[in-house]
C-alpha cells in the first residue's frame, strides 16, 4: 500500500506538456512562419519561458501533411487519448488554427472538454492561456478569429476545387498513380501512356467477357496462370509502391476485381474525373457524383479498347445482383480462417443470410473454409460469448440496483 501511494504521489508531481505541431499540404513549406521547424522553435522557446523553474516533461506530437478542418489525424488521435487518460497536464500550440480550423471543434475542446480533464491549453500567437481565461476561449475576439479560420478553410477548399476542375477539363491526370493498364509519361507526369504488359491483359479480359466468360471464370483462369493482380503488379514495377503494406501477399483474382476493370470506361481513352466528392469540408465521407455532373474528356490518352467493345461488354453484364440486406452488423467482421479475407454475405436461398469464403472457388488448392455459416447462428453464438464475458466482469445485482435508482 505504501509503495502504491508513493507511485501515485510521484505521478501527481509529474507535469507533462505536449507541444502539438501541424502543417497541411495546402499550407506548404513555402510559408516559412508555419513550417514545422519554426513551430517547434517557437514552442520550445515559450515552454522554457512559461516553465523556467519547473521540471516538466515535454512530448512532441506532429501531424505533417494533415488538414485542420477535421480532428481525424493520427497525431491528434494520440493527443486526445493522452488527454482523456490524464497522461498529460498541458497542451501548447502556435495558434488556434494549428489545433483546429473548425470553430465548433475548437470551442468544444477548449471551453468544455479540456477544463473537465483539468488540462491547461496555451495558444502562443493568440495570446491565450486557459489559466488566465478560466477555461473559456477568451471572449468575442477569439470567437471571431476561430470563425475566420473556418471560413478561410472553406474558401481555400473551394479555390482548390476550382483549380482542379480547370485541370480536369484539360484532360490531365493528377492522381499519384496511374490506373491498371497505363503508366505515367516520363516526360509529363500529367499524361498517361499505355503499359505494354498490363494493357494486353485488360484487352484480353474484355475479349473473354464478350465471348461469354463470366468474371468469376476469368478470375479462376488468371489464378491458374498465376497472373499478378493489379495491386501486386503495381507493387512489383513501381519502386514507390514496394512498401505498400495494405497489399496482401495472397495474390488472387476475384470476380469483383475483374468486374471493376470491365466497368471502367477510361480504357476507351476517356478521362473521367470528379466521380466522387466529399460531403463537407474536412469530412472523411465521400459521395458519388451524378454522371451528368462528371467531367469527361474524350481522347485524353491512347485507348486500349474500342468504345464498341466496351458497350457490348456492358450490355452482357447489365444484370445486377440483388443487394444483400442484413439486420445484423457483422458484415466485414467475419473472416476466413484459411486465407484471412473478409467472408462474403450470401442470401442465395432468399431467407437466411450466410457467410462464405469467395476465395475458395478461385483456386484448386487452398486452406479456405469450404462450407458456409449462417449469420443468425453466428450472431447467437457471439451473443452467448458476450453474455459470458459480462457475467465475469459485471456485478448483476449491483447493476440492477443502480438502474432502479436511476429510473426513480
Amino acid at each position: 500500500y505504501f509503495r502504491r501511494l508513493t507511485e501515485v504521489l510521484k505521478l501527481l508531481e509529474r507535469f507533462v506538456v505536449v507541444k502539438y505541431l501541424r502543417l497541411s499540404i495546402d499550407d506548404g513549406d513555402k510559408i516559412e512562419s508555419d513550417s514545422i521547424e519554426n513551430q517547434r522553435n517557437l514552442l520550445d522557446y515559450n515552454i522554457q519561458k512559461l516553465f523556467p523553474n519547473n521540471d516538466v516533461e515535454v512530448i512532441e506530437i506532429v501531424d505533417d501533411g494533415y488538414t485542420g478542418t477535421n480532428m481525424n489525424r493520427p497525431g491528434m488521435r494520440k493527443l486526445l487519448i493522452l488527454a482523456e487518460t490524464r497522461e498529460i497536464n498541458c497542451i501548447i500550440v502556435k495558434d488556434f488554427s494549428r489545433f483546429a480550423r473548425d470553430y465548433v471543434d475548437l470551442g468544444t475542446y477548449v471551453d468544455k472538454t479540456f477544463p473537465v480533464w483539468n488540462i491547461r491549453f496555451i495558444s502562443i500567437n493568440d495570446g491565450y492561456d486557459s489559466l488566465n481565461f478560466g477555461g473559456i476561449t477568451g471572449g468575442i475576439d477569439m470567437a471571431l478569429k476561430n470563425i475566420t479560420y473556418t471560413m478561410y478553410s472553406r474558401d481555400l477548399s473551394e479555390k482548390v476545387k476550382s483549380s482542379r476542375k480547370v485541370i480536369y477539363k484539360k484532360g490531365s491526370f493528377i492522381a499519384p498513380y496511374a490506373f491498371f493498364g497505363y503508366l505515367k509519361s516520363p516526360d509529363d507526369k500529367r499524361k498517361l501512356i499505355v503499359d505494354p504488359v498490363a494493357s494486353k491483359l485488360v484487352k484480353r479480359m474484355f475479349e473473354m467477357r464478350k465471348s461469354g466468360i463470366t468474371p468469376t471464370q476469368i478470375a479462376i483462369i488468371f489464378n491458374k496462370e498465376n497472373i499478378p493482380t493489379p495491386a501486386t503488379y503495381k507493387k512489383s514495377i513501381d519502386p514507390l509502391c514496394r512498401d505498400w503494406n495494405t497489399v496482401s501477399n495472397y495474390n488472387h483474382w476475384t470476380s469483383s476485381t475483374v468486374g471493376n476493370i470491365l466497368r471502367d470506361e477510361r480504357y476507351t481513352g476517356k478521362m473521367i474525373s470528379l466521380k466522387h466528392e466529399r460531403v463537407a469540408v474536412g469530412s472523411s465521407k465521400v459521395r458519388a457524383v451524378d454522371k451528368d455532373k462528371r467531367i469527361v474528356v474524350d481522347n485524353a490518352f491512347e485507348a486500349i479498347i474500342s468504345q464498341e467493345l466496351f458497350d457490348s461488354v456492358q450490355t452482357i453484364s447489365k444484370r445486377m445482383r440483388n443487394p444483400v440486406v442484413s439486420k445484423i452488423s457483422l458484415k466485414s467482421l467475419v473472416r476466413c480462417g484459411g486465407c484471412g479475407h473478409v467472408m462474403y454475405q450470401s442470401n442465395a436461398s432468399g431467407k437466411n443470410i450466410k457467410y462464405v469464403c469467395e476465395y475458395k472457388k478461385y483456386t484448386e488448392h487452398n486452406n479456405c473454409f469450404q462450407g458456409s455459416i449462417s449469420e443468425s447462428a453466428l450472431a447467437e453464438y457471439v451473443s452467448k460469448l458476450i453474455m459470458i464475458e459480462l457475467q465475469k466482469n459485471v456485478d448483476v445485482q449491483k447493476a440492477n440496483e443502480k438502474m432502479k435508482s436511476k429510473l426513480k
